[in-house]
């Protein structure tokens, strides 16, 4: 019988995830937290004071972005689901956002123009939101099951069941 890994391993595992993809699109998206996604209001809020007007609204939608992905794990883990099709699925928002990444820089495509003060365009934004929902996804695999669970159970009419 294969012993399932250990929750330390899988703990340290999303936190490197985590980690990683905060610093990634932080640096590499105009100061975008995908999995710290409450930090963005804070950002939010300092380019707002200091007139920065770009890219805003990605900051605002991470949040509406997240608490969907959030509301439809719990709705997969409360159908007696398991952690790993949580991970699974986290795996693939991951490689695809990484492909969409790859596929657009090959196509020569402008991911982020800082320097003529546009800042992200759109297909870097939809790989942002991807990488957010990810991160979404995966937070109720950790302590928060239940109560991810009971969110979604309690929004019939955004999560409907067929």
């Amino acid at each position: 019988m294969r012993r399932p890994p250990s929750i330390g391993i899988t703990s340290l595992l999303l936190t490197l995830v985590a980690s990683f993809t905060d610093s990634a699109t932080f640096i590499g998206a105009d100061k975008l937290f995908a999995a710290h996604v409450t930090g963005n209001f804070i950002i939010l809020a300092y380019d707002i004071i200091h007139h920065a007007g770009r890219n805003e609204w990605s900051k605002l939608l991470a949040f509406p972005v997240f608490f969907l992905a959030v509301m439809l794990a719990g709705k997969i883990d409360g159908k007696g689901g398991n952690a790993n099709k949580l991970l699974q699925l986290e795996g693939a928002f991951l490689i695809l956002a990484g492909l969409g990444a790859v596929i657009l820089r090959m196509l020569h495509v402008p991911l982020v123009t800082f320097w003529s003060g546009s800042g992200m365009q759109l297909p870097t934004v939809l790989i942002c939101m991807a990488i957010v929902a990810a991160m979404g996804i995966t937070w109720p695999s950790s302590s928060s099951s239940s109560w991810a669970a009971s969110l979604a159970a309690s929004c019939p009419g955004i999560l409907a069941s067929r």
